[in-house]
């Protein structure tokens, strides 16, 4: 499961989230998005998602059940599900 955080935010905003989908079997994959916590630069949303796969493909991770957005997270979600099916 790829979890996008909120605006403001980084990677370990969500943590009780990501305990929950822990416990129910999921593995959770949680960046800093673009702008975020010790991120070089402010991205659009295109550009975060974009982010997204590279770090899926940088890590090996070929494809995620699902992709889990809140707040500000949410547009990036909806970027990655739309450009990286």
């Amino acid at each position: 499961m790829l979890c996008l955080h909120g605006t403001p935010g980084m990677h370990d905003g969500e943590i009780g989230y990501y305990d929950y989908w822990l416990k129910h079997g999921f593995g959770v994959i949680a960046p800093s998005r673009g702008g975020f916590a010790r991120t070089d630069s402010v991205q659009s949303f295109e550009e975060q998602a974009d982010q997204c796969a590279m770090l899926l493909d940088k890590i090996g991770v070929k494809e995620v059940a699902t992709v889990y957005g809140t707040s500000g997270g949410g547009p990036c979600a909806i970027h990655f599900a739309g450009r990286h099916p």
